[in-house]
């Protein structure tokens, strides 16, 4: 089975194309593939039980998703990223704005600190447009229902902490 998953073209794809889209290499998708299918043999040796609710395909597409936004994340806090990384230099956004943004941001990612790493982990998932199925498959909760629970407990901590905090909620305005 592994070595059908490992030459399986249609997921080899998929992972090469999301990992390109998203400013990778050829060495990039490899890397990631690697590292997503020995994740998958990990989880299903360790939970011999483990029932998916997706495709075995799917659930390794959504770990590779996680490893490559990882392995961004690190990249771009080992290194200085150019600015036009970071904003749309050709919008008519005048230079305080840009400072502005950039400043949301900083305070965007410590206030996701201040809610505990499984907080950040479920909000960050769902911002960025993971279904609950995969959120629970990806962070090993027994099912969508979970994860919808726990992003509604961190919604709640979030918001709690704003209202706590009414200086960084000026902020974000």
């Amino acid at each position: 089975m592994i070595r059908q998953l490992y030459y399986d073209q249609n997921l080899r794809n998929i992972i090469r194309s999301m990992v390109i889209k998203k400013g990778g290499t050829a060495n990039d998708f490899d890397e990631v593939f690697d590292t997503a299918l020995m994740q998958f043999i990990k989880t299903v040796s360790k939970n011999r039980d483990m029932k998916i609710s997706s495709t075995i395909n799917n659930y390794i597409i959504g770990i590779a998703k996680y490893v490559w936004y990882n392995e961004l994340a690190q990249r771009t806090k080992n290194k200085a990223e150019p600015i036009d990384q970071f904003f749309d230099i050709a919008s008519d956004s005048t230079p305080e704005e840009l400072v502005f943004k950039h400043d949301q941001q900083g305070v965007i990612e410590e206030l996701l600190g201040q809610i505990g790493k499984n907080c950040k982990e479920v909000l960050m998932y769902w911002a960025n447009g993971y279904k609950m199925t995969e959120i629970a498959d990806l962070l090993g909760y027994k099912s969508d229902g979970m994860a919808k629970k726990k992003k509604h407990i961190c919604m709640k901590e979030l918001l709690a902490f704003l209202d706590d905090n009414p200086h960084i909620k000026s902020v974000l305005k």
